[in-house]
């Protein structure tokens, strides 16, 4: 009987195994998070993908911040209840997460987004030029 247990436990748990690594993979494969970009004058538009996934890394070398402390500043700034921004320790690189929970019932499409991130254009312009005097 013990025989057959150890059997049963052992199958089981290469099943767990085995079933842990595809959902691993299947994770690695989807996509929870898409790439984004400011443009020269800090507007933000999200690519067109097939869905809208809950964060956009975006590469931040090029917007030209004093040093990592002063990006990270900044973006902790620029946050809002509808888009969250945390920037790395080096300053390099941005995630934004739009906050979906915060729209209510209100189901906002690529579009929705793409026109609140052009309302915010002047203040991110504005407040990096304030960051960087």
């Amino acid at each position: 009987m013990n025989l057959l247990k150890a059997i049963h436990f052992t199958a089981f748990s290469l099943f767990l195994t085995v079933g842990s690594a595809v959902v691993a993979q299947q994770a690695e494969g989807s996509t929870f998070s898409q790439k984004a970009e400011f443009s020269a004058d800090m507007s933000l538009v999200l690519p067109e993908t097939d869905h809208l996934p809950y964060a956009y890394d975006i590469d931040i070398t090029g917007i030209g911040f004093k040093n990592a402390e002063t990006a990270q500043q900044y973006f902790r700034g620029v946050s809002n209840n509808l888009v969250h921004f945390e920037a790395n320790e080096e300053g390099t690189k941005v995630t934004m997460r739009l906050q979906y929970q915060n729209l209510g019932q209100k189901e906002w499409t690529r579009n929705d987004w793409n026109a609140y991130l052009a309302t915010l254009q002047a203040r991110y312009q504005d407040y990096l030029t304030r960051m960087n005097d």
